[in-house]
C-alpha cells in the first residue's frame, strides 16, 4: 500500500493508536507515499506528527462532496510546509481540479470580490445530473447549471 485517503480525525486516531501500542510502534510506514485527506482541514500540529510517522508521504487536501464525484479542489503537497502555514496558503482548500469551474457567489449568484465570503458553486462533467425522484431539490441546487454546494468560502 502506498496511498491513503483519510479524514484528519482518522489520521489522529491512527497516530494515537500507534503511540499507545508498542506493537504498532514497530510498524514501518515508510511505504506510504501519498496521503489525501478531506472532510476538514488538518491542524499544523497534526500535520507535523503525521509527517514524522509517515516520513516519505506527501500530503494533499481534497475538497468535494458526493454530488461532485471526483471532487472540486485540491491543495497540493507543496503547500503543506511551514512557509505556507505562515502565509496562510496551507489553510485554503486549494485550486479547482482540472475538470471543474468554481466560483464564489452571493445570494444572487453574482461573483463576490476576492477575499469576500460567498457560496462555492461548481460546474463540470463530474457534477451530478440530479437527485433521484427529487426534481425540486435538483432544480434548487443546480441553478443556472452550477452545483450550489451550500458551503461558504472566500
Amino acid at each position: 500500500m502506498t496511498d491513503l485517503m483519510l479524514a484528519p480525525t482518522m489520521i489522529q486516531m491512527m497516530l494515537q493508536a500507534r503511540e499507545a501500542s508498542p506493537e504498532l510502534q514497530s510498524l514501518q510506514l515508510s511505504s506510504i507515499r501519498n496521503i489525501i485527506y478531506g472532510a476538514s482541514p488538518i491542524s499544523p500540529a497534526l500535520l507535523d506528527r503525521a509527517c514524522i510517522a509517515f516520513p516519505k508521504a506527501r500530503f494533499f487536501q481534497g475538497y468535494g462532496m458526493t454530488e461532485l464525484t471526483t471532487g472540486g479542489t485540491m491543495l497540493d503537497a507543496e503547500y503543506h510546509c511551514a512557509e505556507h502555514q505562515v502565509s496562510g496558503k496551507m489553510y485554503s482548500a486549494g485550486r479547482a481540479i482540472s475538470c471543474v469551474e468554481l466560483r464564489i457567489v452571493d445570494e444572487h449568484d453574482q461573483e463576490v470580490p476576492r477575499g469576500s465570503v460567498g457560496e462555492i458553486v461548481v460546474r463540470g462533467p463530474n457534477v451530478m445530473l440530479g437527485y433521484l425522484n427529487q426534481p425540486e431539490l435538483t432544480a434548487e441546487v443546480l441553478k443556472g447549471g452550477w452545483m450550489h454546494t451550500g458551503d461558504g468560502a472566500y
